[in-house]
């Protein structure tokens, strides 16, 4: 890949200072830049928007397999092989014994799932939702799974009780000169937490994404004040 020889020019001793100063903890901010600007682009439609942000997304691929390149750990073969082996090994209705047999999406998902259980070994409820994810975002994945899982979700029976029951505790708000200061580790952030969490669980249960749903008022309402 012609990006692949750019990038390790780049980092080559007589290259970009900014370039090579990076690392892959420096790089972390970017990366979800990226992904997020890619959501945007395919929001809008536009195909030239969507190929122009694709590239820099890859970009970040491209620049992390560079730096563990240096470091000895792997390249870009090696990122890969790995993920073209891992879509082989969970796909065996198209490149293994099973291909005779058409599957359903819903029989393909289930398969994918317990491969990756195979592949990954036991693992925990919630093992593999990113901690670097969004608190909406896990919230509604971890909600989701215990559903699933036939687990006990959030606010109980009821949960938009619940979350008018945890606001109800939220008392008086703070005089004036307190607002704006940092106040997430005090009893009330704790209550609206609880509410947000319970909200998560409402939607689930109405089959309302939150996110799209929390975006599409946001917008909403930007607009209305521009």
């Amino acid at each position: 890949m012609r990006i692949e020889k750019i990038m390790a020019r780049l980092r080559a001793p007589d290259g970009c200072a900014w370039d090579r100063e990076q690392t892959p903890e420096s790089l972390r901010k970017y990366v979800l830049e990226e992904a997020y600007e890619v959501c945007d682009a395919i929001e809008s439609g536009d195909p030239e928007a969507i190929r122009e942000e694709l590239g820099d997304l890859l970009l970040q691929v491209v620049f992390q397999s560079q730096i563990a390149k240096e470091r000895g750990w792997f390249d870009l073969a090696g990122v890969d092989e790995a993920i073209s082996t891992k879509m082989t090994h969970r796909h065996p209705h198209v490149f293994g014994d099973e291909k005779e047999r058409a599957m359903s999406a819903d029989e393909v998902a289930r398969q994918w799932e317990e491969r990756k259980a195979v592949e990954k070994g036991p693992r925990g409820l919630f093992d593999g939702i990113p901690k670097a994810m969004p608190a909406l975002s896990r919230a509604t994945t971890a909600v989701s799974r215990a559903a699933s899982a036939g687990r006990v979700t959030p606010g109980g029976p009821d949960p938009l009780a619940d979350a008018l029951n945890q606001l109800a505790q939220l008392g008086d708000p703070p005089a004036p000169e307190a607002v704006g200061a940092d106040r997430s580790d005090s009893v009330e952030a704790l209550h609206f937490g609880k509410a947000l969490l319970s909200l998560v669980e409402a939607a689930r249960r109405r089959g309302i994404e939150p996110n799209a749903s929390l975006g599409r008022a946001l917008s909403s309402w930007m607009t209305s004040v521009e």
